[in-house]
């Protein structure tokens, strides 16, 4: 099971985005009761927090698949990063209408109290590494992720039957995808269909961007999924964002800031820069409470030196 902890929120600062599990006192003023007392029982709260587990996959109806909280609390609840559809009062997620391959902090705060409490959820799926791939030196090969982890071993890795990536004759895809409405993958992205790997010179090469990809030239595009998981091969999917530049130094500060940041919220992890995401990201983990948590989603695929 998970592990629970509980927070204040800091609004405004950048270092709320990894301040999970410290300890505060009661709110001042409050003579009731010792502190110590208050402290358990906002504790008690916390340990209440709980889903029925820690990672959920997509089923095969695509929608109203609810996990709602063990423990019915009155209060509000939200998510960190953005994408988890949850229901800001009951807690109730719909896995399949949020997104896939991430790993989301929840938090909740019982009407009356200044204390939040939070644990985490992960909505099994895959991921790319949002960064710069620099094709003139062989670096040309985006591999996907598994369930928010660069370390997790994906499961495609058991069988080499036990992934399909972007199948053109499935049935039951090409009714979702035509339902969404969104751009399914290009023929010319050059993917293992059992990996889900993206050869990003090849894929150049095959004209996704034109003949000649042009300076900021960018693609966007849906691939569907199925993963042999505990999902049972049901319909998964990714937005994918692949961008080309001539060389390095002409990607945008901003794009590389945008990539740090959703590398690492994507991956729970601290940019290589030595900060805690991506700096200027000035945002809270938790959300709803410290304004609008930044997309993490599309992940951002940039080739240069093509």
């Amino acid at each position: 099971m998970n592990s629970l902890r509980f927070s204040s929120i800091l609004v405004t600062s950048l270092t709320a985005l990894t301040l999970i599990g410290c300890q505060k006192d009661a709110a001042p003023g409050n003579d009731i009761m010792p502190a110590s007392s208050l402290r358990a029982g906002v504790a008690a709260t916390c340990d209440e927090l709980t889903y029925d587990d820690t990672i959920f996959y997509y089923g095969r109806q695509r929608e109203g698949r609810f996990e709602k909280p063990q423990k019915g609390k009155k209060g509000s609840f939200g998510a960190f990063p953005a994408g988890l559809d949850i229901n800001p009062v009951t807690g109730a997620i719909d896995v399949n209408k949020s997104e896939s391959g991430m790993k989301y902090r929840v938090w909740f705060k019982p009407n009356g109290s200044t204390d939040t409490c939070s644990t985490y959820i992960t909505i099994s799926g895959i991921n790319y590494v949002s960064r710069v791939y620099n094709l003139a030196k062989g670096d040309s090969i985006a591999a996907p992720f598994y369930n928010a982890s660069l370390d997790a071993a994906c499961p495609c890795a058991k069988s080499a039957q036990g992934c399909e990536f972007n199948s053109t004759d499935d049935l039951e895809i090409m009714s979702v995808a035509r339902t969404s409405g969104r751009k399914r993958q290009p023929v010319e992205v050059a993917m293992d269909p059992k990996t889900g790997a993206i050869n990003l010179r090849k894929t150049l090469r095959n004209g996704l961007l034109g003949a000649k990809p042009k300076n900021g030239s960018i693609q966007e595009f849906r691939l569907y999924y199925r993963l042999d998981d505990a999902s049972h091969k049901a319909v998964n999917y990714i937005d994918i964002r692949i961008h080309y530049y001539d060389r390095i130094e002409n990607v945008p500060a901003s794009l590389l800031a945008q990539t740090n940041y959703k590398t690492a919220a994507g991956a729970r992890i601290a940019t290589l820069s030595g900060g805690t995401y991506a700096r200027g990201a000035v945002r809270s983990e938790s959300g709803g409470e410290g304004g609008t948590a930044m997309a993490v989603r599309p992940p951002d695929v940039i080739g240069t030196g093509f």
